[in-house]
């Protein structure tokens, strides 16, 4: 007597991968605002910015506080990341201190 061995059927709709057993998927929901991270480029901003107050000579402090700022202000995700105000911060400053040290 011979076996035969039957092929399985491949559904017709595309392969997703499922999570393994026992894994812990995350909410698509938004972050607290423990979890939330700072945006880096924000930082870089506003440092350049405060950077450029005291050395007004060094004319290209406030130039990487406006690239930076405007970066971190382009690429601000609300849902991860927090103080969004810092990038807005930094580029008032960084612009300010431009128009003062060209008067």
């Amino acid at each position: 007597m011979a076996t035969q061995v039957r092929a399985t059927e491949i559904p017709s709709t595309k392969f997703q991968p499922q999570p393994a057993p026992g894994s812990v998927t995350e909410p698509a929901g938004p972050k607290s605002a423990d979890e939330k991270h700072f945006n880096t480029l924000a930082l870089a901003g506003v440092s350049f910015g405060l950077i450029s107050c005291v050395f007004q000579a060094l004319g290209v402090m406030p130039i990487l506080g406006i690239v930076f700022s405007t970066l971190g202000l382009v690429s601000f995700d609300d849902r991860t990341e927090k103080m969004r105000w810092m990038a807005g911060f930094g580029l008032g400053l960084s612009i300010l201190i431009t128009m003062l040290s060209f008067r």
